[in-house]
């Protein structure tokens, strides 16, 4: 159960920023599984490190990252709007940087999720 439409644009974000974060011509690897009752969405790319710092406010407002391969034109609302769509539906956002230069961005909902929004703004 949930927003079809909400959790699609949380997964197109995450997929936008890979490609736009990612290094050119890396491979960009997407997994959906089940894992007991939840969904887990991963997508992993080659891109900069990510310091631990940087990653724990990377779902705030207005936060971006300084590693885009050009010019980005947004204003920084995409993660945490894909947090706030994830944590209406009873799920948790993540992001992992390692030092080998591999991102991997993702999300998990529970199966039956009991608190469902139908918009966020």
């Amino acid at each position: 159960n949930a927003d079809r439409f909400q959790v699609q644009r949380v997964m197109i974000n995450i997929i936008s920023n890979a490609i736009t974060y990612g290094y050119k011509h890396s491979d960009i690897e997407i997994n959906l599984n089940e894992d007991g009752n939840k969904i887990v969405f991963d997508v992993q790319n080659k891109s900069k490190f990510i310091p631990d710092e940087k990653l724990k406010d990377i779902f705030e407002k207005f936060k971006q990252t300084d590693n885009a391969k050009f010019r980005k034109t947004g204003i920084g609302l995409g993660l945490y709007l894909s947090k706030q769509i994830i944590d209406a539906h009873n799920g948790e956002i993540h992001a992992y940087s390692t030092k080998d230069e591999t991102c991997t961005f993702g999300f998990s909902i529970p199966k039956n999720s009991a608190k469902v929004i139908a918009n966020v703004s």
